[in-house]
Protein backbone atom coordinates (compact mmCIF):
# COMPACT_ATOMS: atom_id res chain seq x y z
CA UNK A 1 0.00 0.00 0.00
CA UNK A 2 1.55 3.56 -0.88
CA UNK A 3 2.12 5.16 1.99
CA UNK A 4 1.34 8.88 0.88
CA UNK A 5 -2.13 8.04 0.44
CA UNK A 6 -5.61 6.52 2.03
CA UNK A 7 -8.05 5.21 -0.03
CA UNK A 8 -11.49 3.67 0.98
CA UNK A 9 -13.43 1.84 -1.59
CA UNK A 10 -17.23 1.35 -1.04
CA UNK A 11 -19.01 -0.86 -3.41
CA UNK A 12 -22.50 -2.69 -2.86
CA UNK A 13 -21.47 -5.69 -4.37
CA UNK A 14 -24.57 -7.49 -4.92
CA UNK A 15 -23.65 -10.91 -4.30
CA UNK A 16 -19.83 -11.42 -3.27
CA UNK A 17 -18.99 -15.46 -4.14
CA UNK A 18 -19.18 -15.11 -7.99
CA UNK A 19 -15.89 -15.56 -10.02
CA UNK A 20 -17.21 -12.38 -11.79
CA UNK A 21 -17.03 -10.54 -8.97
CA UNK A 22 -13.88 -11.87 -7.85
CA UNK A 23 -12.31 -10.60 -10.78
CA UNK A 24 -13.55 -6.87 -10.73
CA UNK A 25 -12.68 -7.15 -6.73
CA UNK A 26 -9.11 -7.93 -7.64
CA UNK A 27 -8.78 -5.57 -10.27
CA UNK A 28 -10.07 -3.22 -7.28
CA UNK A 29 -7.11 -4.15 -5.45
CA UNK A 30 -4.53 -4.22 -7.81
CA UNK A 31 -5.39 -1.05 -9.06
CA UNK A 32 -6.15 1.35 -5.88
CA UNK A 33 -4.69 -1.07 -3.24
CA UNK A 34 -7.05 0.43 -0.93
CA UNK A 35 -6.37 1.23 2.86
CA UNK A 36 -10.14 -0.22 3.56
CA UNK A 37 -12.16 -2.05 1.54
CA UNK A 38 -16.04 -2.11 2.56
CA UNK A 39 -18.19 -4.37 0.63
CA UNK A 40 -22.23 -4.12 1.15
CA UNK A 41 -25.46 -7.00 -0.18
CA UNK A 42 -22.98 -9.48 0.15
CA UNK A 43 -25.39 -12.23 -0.08
CA UNK A 44 -23.09 -14.88 1.52
CA UNK A 45 -21.34 -14.88 5.16
CA UNK A 46 -17.28 -13.82 4.89
CA UNK A 47 -16.22 -17.52 5.42
CA UNK A 48 -16.97 -18.49 1.87
CA UNK A 49 -14.88 -16.15 0.55
CA UNK A 50 -12.32 -15.96 3.40
CA UNK A 51 -9.59 -17.32 1.55
CA UNK A 52 -9.63 -14.87 -2.03
CA UNK A 53 -9.45 -12.13 0.41
CA UNK A 54 -6.39 -13.25 2.33
CA UNK A 55 -5.13 -14.23 -0.87
CA UNK A 56 -5.58 -10.18 -1.77
CA UNK A 57 -3.68 -9.50 1.35
CA UNK A 58 -6.68 -8.38 2.80
CA UNK A 59 -8.37 -9.33 6.34
CA UNK A 60 -12.17 -8.92 7.58
CA UNK A 61 -11.80 -6.52 10.81
CA UNK A 62 -15.68 -6.80 11.52
CA UNK A 63 -18.69 -8.24 9.70
CA UNK A 64 -22.64 -7.51 9.37
CA UNK A 65 -23.95 -11.02 8.62
CA UNK A 66 -26.26 -10.72 5.16
CA UNK A 67 -29.99 -12.80 6.04
CA UNK A 68 -30.08 -14.94 3.09
CA UNK A 69 -29.99 -12.74 0.08
CA UNK A 70 -30.74 -9.33 2.32
CA UNK A 71 -28.00 -7.15 3.98
CA UNK A 72 -24.37 -7.80 4.91
CA UNK A 73 -21.35 -5.76 5.59
CA UNK A 74 -17.85 -6.32 5.07
CA UNK A 75 -14.84 -4.22 6.10
CA UNK A 76 -11.57 -5.07 5.14
CA UNK A 77 -7.91 -3.99 5.50
CA UNK A 78 -4.08 -4.87 4.53
CA UNK A 79 -2.21 -7.31 6.12
CA UNK A 80 0.20 -5.19 6.03
CA UNK A 81 -0.78 -1.17 6.83
CA UNK A 82 0.78 1.73 8.07
CA UNK A 83 -2.86 3.25 9.56
CA UNK A 84 -4.20 2.46 12.83
CA UNK A 85 -8.46 1.20 12.86
CA UNK A 86 -10.56 -0.15 15.33
CA UNK A 87 -14.66 -0.86 14.97
CA UNK A 88 -15.90 1.85 17.55
CA UNK A 89 -19.78 1.13 17.38
CA UNK A 90 -21.64 -2.13 15.49
CA UNK A 91 -25.13 -1.65 14.66
CA UNK A 92 -27.02 -3.77 11.81
CA UNK A 93 -26.96 -1.36 8.62
CA UNK A 94 -23.45 0.38 9.80
CA UNK A 95 -20.01 -0.24 10.91
CA UNK A 96 -17.90 1.96 12.20
CA UNK A 97 -14.56 2.84 12.43
CA UNK A 98 -12.10 4.73 14.04
CA UNK A 99 -8.66 5.19 12.11
CA UNK A 100 -5.29 7.00 12.83
CA UNK A 101 -2.91 7.76 9.57
CA UNK A 102 -0.49 10.64 9.75
CA UNK A 103 -0.87 12.09 12.88
CA UNK A 104 -4.48 12.58 11.76
CA UNK A 105 -7.84 10.83 12.94
CA UNK A 106 -11.17 10.45 12.17
CA UNK A 107 -14.39 8.03 12.10
CA UNK A 108 -15.69 6.29 9.31
CA UNK A 109 -19.30 4.73 9.18
CA UNK A 110 -19.42 2.25 6.24
CA UNK A 111 -23.95 1.81 5.29
CA UNK A 112 -25.83 -0.88 3.75
CA UNK A 113 -29.49 0.51 4.70
CA UNK A 114 -32.41 -1.73 4.24
CA UNK A 115 -35.10 -1.36 1.39
CA UNK A 116 -37.94 -1.07 4.51
CA UNK A 117 -38.87 2.16 4.75
CA UNK A 118 -38.88 1.94 8.88
CA UNK A 119 -35.66 0.58 9.23
CA UNK A 120 -34.21 3.30 7.27
CA UNK A 121 -35.77 5.67 9.66
CA UNK A 122 -34.34 3.95 12.41
CA UNK A 123 -30.67 4.03 10.68
CA UNK A 124 -31.03 7.94 10.11
CA UNK A 125 -32.22 8.31 14.04
CA UNK A 126 -29.40 5.90 15.23
CA UNK A 127 -26.34 8.18 13.34
CA UNK A 128 -27.94 11.21 14.62
CA UNK A 129 -27.01 9.85 18.10
CA UNK A 130 -23.57 8.21 16.81
CA UNK A 131 -22.69 11.54 16.20
CA UNK A 132 -23.05 13.01 19.32
CA UNK A 133 -20.97 10.34 21.21
CA UNK A 134 -18.15 11.13 18.33
CA UNK A 135 -16.59 14.58 18.09
CA UNK A 136 -13.71 13.13 15.27
CA UNK A 137 -14.18 14.23 11.91
CA UNK A 138 -16.69 11.91 10.33
CA UNK A 139 -17.16 10.28 7.15
CA UNK A 140 -20.34 8.25 6.36
CA UNK A 141 -19.75 5.95 3.28
CA UNK A 142 -22.49 3.64 1.33
CA UNK A 143 -25.83 2.31 0.11
CA UNK A 144 -28.66 4.35 1.63
CA UNK A 145 -31.54 3.23 -0.97
CA UNK A 146 -32.72 6.81 -0.93
CA UNK A 147 -32.89 8.29 -3.95
CA UNK A 148 -32.92 12.55 -4.43
CA UNK A 149 -34.83 13.12 -7.49
CA UNK A 150 -36.83 10.37 -9.66
CA UNK A 151 -34.18 10.11 -12.60
CA UNK A 152 -31.61 8.32 -10.00
CA UNK A 153 -34.11 5.39 -10.08
CA UNK A 154 -32.51 4.19 -13.16
CA UNK A 155 -28.54 6.68 -13.53
CA UNK A 156 -25.82 4.69 -12.14
CA UNK A 157 -25.33 7.66 -9.71
CA UNK A 158 -28.63 6.68 -7.91
CA UNK A 159 -28.88 3.04 -6.66
CA UNK A 160 -28.66 4.38 -2.91
CA UNK A 161 -25.03 6.18 -3.04
CA UNK A 162 -24.24 8.56 -0.84
CA UNK A 163 -21.69 10.19 1.07
CA UNK A 164 -20.19 13.23 3.03
CA UNK A 165 -19.77 14.38 6.57
CA UNK A 166 -16.86 16.38 7.42
CA UNK A 167 -14.39 14.30 6.02
CA UNK A 168 -10.25 14.99 6.44
CA UNK A 169 -7.86 15.40 4.82
CA UNK A 170 -8.43 17.98 3.24
CA UNK A 171 -7.01 16.95 -0.14
CA UNK A 172 -9.36 13.77 -0.28
CA UNK A 173 -12.14 13.78 -2.92
CA UNK A 174 -14.23 11.38 -4.07
CA UNK A 175 -14.43 9.65 -7.84
CA UNK A 176 -17.30 7.50 -9.03
CA UNK A 177 -15.74 4.27 -10.89
CA UNK A 178 -17.29 2.25 -14.06
CA UNK A 179 -20.13 -0.13 -13.54
CA UNK A 180 -19.06 -3.62 -14.47
CA UNK A 181 -20.19 -6.58 -12.48
CA UNK A 182 -23.00 -5.39 -10.09
CA UNK A 183 -25.39 -2.51 -11.10
CA UNK A 184 -23.69 -0.69 -8.36
CA UNK A 185 -21.03 2.08 -9.42
CA UNK A 186 -17.71 1.81 -6.89
CA UNK A 187 -16.93 4.39 -4.98
CA UNK A 188 -13.22 5.50 -3.75
CA UNK A 189 -12.50 8.41 -1.68
CA UNK A 190 -8.61 9.32 -2.00
CA UNK A 191 -6.62 11.96 -0.27
CA UNK A 192 -4.11 12.23 -2.91
CA UNK A 193 -4.04 11.43 -7.25
CA UNK A 194 -1.78 8.38 -8.03
CA UNK A 195 0.79 9.21 -10.32
CA UNK A 196 -0.22 5.74 -12.33
CA UNK A 197 3.56 5.92 -13.47
CA UNK A 198 5.00 2.19 -13.99
CA UNK A 199 8.88 1.62 -15.16
CA UNK A 200 8.36 -0.26 -18.97
CA UNK A 201 9.06 -4.02 -19.09
CA UNK A 202 11.22 -5.81 -21.26
CA UNK A 203 9.54 -7.55 -24.30
CA UNK A 204 8.48 -11.23 -24.12
CA UNK A 205 6.01 -13.16 -25.84
CA UNK A 206 2.74 -12.55 -23.87
CA UNK A 207 -0.10 -16.09 -23.87
CA UNK A 208 -2.60 -13.33 -23.24
CA UNK A 209 -2.06 -11.99 -27.05
CA UNK A 210 -3.40 -15.78 -27.97
CA UNK A 211 -6.97 -14.72 -26.33
CA UNK A 212 -7.13 -11.66 -28.98
CA UNK A 213 -9.21 -12.83 -31.96
CA UNK A 214 -6.73 -11.64 -34.78
CA UNK A 215 -3.84 -13.11 -33.64
CA UNK A 216 -3.95 -16.55 -34.44
CA UNK A 217 -4.21 -15.27 -38.07
CA UNK A 218 -1.44 -13.18 -37.76
CA UNK A 219 1.11 -16.16 -36.69
CA UNK A 220 -0.52 -18.46 -39.95
CA UNK A 221 0.02 -15.59 -42.49
CA UNK A 222 3.63 -14.65 -40.97
CA UNK A 223 4.63 -18.66 -40.70
CA UNK A 224 3.51 -18.51 -44.46
CA UNK A 225 5.85 -15.83 -45.53
CA UNK A 226 9.75 -16.30 -46.67
CA UNK A 227 12.20 -17.04 -45.33
CA UNK A 228 11.77 -21.29 -45.62
CA UNK A 229 14.19 -21.57 -42.63
CA UNK A 230 13.12 -22.36 -39.16
CA UNK A 231 15.21 -19.83 -37.71
CA UNK A 232 13.99 -16.85 -40.13
CA UNK A 233 10.13 -17.90 -39.66
CA UNK A 234 10.77 -17.77 -35.93
CA UNK A 235 12.23 -13.92 -36.37
CA UNK A 236 8.85 -12.90 -38.85
CA UNK A 237 6.96 -14.05 -35.92
CA UNK A 238 8.80 -12.03 -33.27
CA UNK A 239 9.03 -8.75 -35.60
CA UNK A 240 5.44 -9.45 -35.98
CA UNK A 241 4.33 -9.65 -32.52
CA UNK A 242 6.50 -6.71 -31.56
CA UNK A 243 3.75 -4.79 -34.30
CA UNK A 244 1.15 -6.48 -32.76
CA UNK A 245 1.69 -5.82 -29.47
CA UNK A 246 2.40 -1.99 -29.98
CA UNK A 247 -0.14 -1.38 -32.59
CA UNK A 248 -3.46 -3.71 -32.37
CA UNK A 249 -2.58 -5.11 -28.49
CA UNK A 250 -1.17 -2.35 -26.50
CA UNK A 251 -0.52 -1.46 -23.23
CA UNK A 252 -3.21 -3.36 -21.41
CA UNK A 253 -3.30 -0.83 -18.72
CA UNK A 254 -3.59 2.14 -21.16
CA UNK A 255 -6.63 -0.29 -23.07
CA UNK A 256 -8.35 -1.25 -19.44
CA UNK A 257 -8.49 2.48 -18.84
CA UNK A 258 -10.07 2.82 -22.11
CA UNK A 259 -12.65 0.69 -22.12
CA UNK A 260 -13.73 1.81 -18.59
CA UNK A 261 -13.82 5.64 -19.69
CA UNK A 262 -16.20 4.45 -22.69
CA UNK A 263 -18.15 2.28 -20.36
CA UNK A 264 -18.78 5.34 -17.83
CA UNK A 265 -19.50 7.49 -20.73
CA UNK A 266 -22.04 5.24 -22.01
CA UNK A 267 -23.58 4.65 -18.69
CA UNK A 268 -23.71 8.62 -17.72
CA UNK A 269 -26.01 8.54 -21.57
CA UNK A 270 -28.06 5.94 -20.32
CA UNK A 271 -28.85 7.41 -17.38
CA UNK A 272 -30.60 10.47 -19.14
CA UNK A 273 -31.83 8.51 -22.31
CA UNK A 274 -32.28 5.14 -23.07
CA UNK A 275 -32.18 3.03 -25.94
CA UNK A 276 -31.48 -0.40 -26.89
CA UNK A 277 -28.41 0.32 -28.96
CA UNK A 278 -26.91 2.01 -25.98
CA UNK A 279 -28.22 -0.78 -23.91
CA UNK A 280 -26.13 -3.99 -26.34
CA UNK A 281 -23.28 -1.34 -26.33
CA UNK A 282 -22.80 -1.00 -22.92
CA UNK A 283 -23.23 -5.37 -22.79
CA UNK A 284 -20.61 -5.54 -25.07
CA UNK A 285 -18.26 -2.73 -23.14
CA UNK A 286 -18.99 -4.99 -20.12
CA UNK A 287 -18.10 -7.89 -21.61
CA UNK A 288 -14.91 -6.48 -23.37
CA UNK A 289 -13.79 -5.14 -20.24
CA UNK A 290 -14.34 -8.87 -18.32
CA UNK A 291 -11.88 -10.33 -21.20
CA UNK A 292 -9.65 -7.68 -20.46
CA UNK A 293 -8.84 -8.93 -17.13
CA UNK A 294 -8.57 -12.47 -17.73
CA UNK A 295 -5.93 -11.60 -20.03
CA UNK A 296 -4.40 -8.96 -17.08
CA UNK A 297 -4.28 -12.45 -15.35
CA UNK A 298 -2.30 -14.00 -17.57
CA UNK A 299 0.29 -11.89 -17.88
CA UNK A 300 0.74 -12.43 -14.07
CA UNK A 301 0.73 -16.02 -14.38
CA UNK A 302 3.07 -15.65 -17.10
CA UNK A 303 5.26 -13.46 -15.21
CA UNK A 304 5.40 -15.48 -12.19
CA UNK A 305 7.11 -18.50 -13.93
CA UNK A 306 5.20 -20.87 -12.41
CA UNK A 307 2.75 -24.02 -12.77
CA UNK A 308 -0.34 -21.86 -12.59
CA UNK A 309 -2.69 -24.11 -14.00
CA UNK A 310 -3.65 -26.09 -11.43
CA UNK A 311 -3.92 -24.03 -8.49
CA UNK A 312 -6.72 -21.68 -10.00
CA UNK A 313 -7.90 -17.74 -8.86
CA UNK A 314 -7.17 -17.98 -5.47
CA UNK A 315 -3.25 -17.80 -5.71
CA UNK A 316 -3.25 -14.35 -7.51
CA UNK A 317 -0.81 -12.58 -4.98
CA UNK A 318 0.83 -15.65 -5.37
CA UNK A 319 1.92 -15.23 -8.62
CA UNK A 320 2.75 -11.56 -7.92
CA UNK A 321 4.68 -11.89 -5.37
CA UNK A 322 6.53 -15.17 -6.64
CA UNK A 323 7.21 -12.06 -9.96
CA UNK A 324 8.86 -9.39 -7.79
CA UNK A 325 10.52 -12.10 -5.17
CA UNK A 326 12.11 -13.53 -8.98
CA UNK A 327 12.87 -9.86 -10.44
CA UNK A 328 14.73 -8.87 -6.95
CA UNK A 329 16.94 -12.47 -6.92
CA UNK A 330 17.65 -11.65 -10.73
CA UNK A 331 18.64 -8.09 -10.36
CA UNK A 332 22.70 -7.33 -10.06
CA UNK A 333 23.55 -5.62 -7.29
CA UNK A 334 27.03 -4.99 -8.21
CA UNK A 335 30.47 -6.70 -9.23
CA UNK A 336 33.57 -7.45 -7.22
Amino acid sequence: MDSTTFKIIAWNIHGGAGAQCKRRVRELVRTYKPSIFSVVETHCHFDRVSSFWHSLGYELIRESSAIGHYGGIWVLIPHVRDFEVHVVELYDQAVSVAIRHKGRSWVCSLIYTSPNLSKRLDLWAYLSRFRLRHSDPWLVLGDFNEIYTPLEVRTSLGKGWKMGIGLLPREAYVEVLARVYSDHTPIIVRCTVDSGDRATQPFRFQAAWATHPSFTQLVRDTWSKPPPSLTGKLKNIHDAATVFNKNVFGCINRWKKRVEHRLQGVQKELDYSSSESLCRFERALRKEYDDILFQEELLWYQKSRENWVQFGDRNTKFFHMQTIVRRKRNKIHGLL
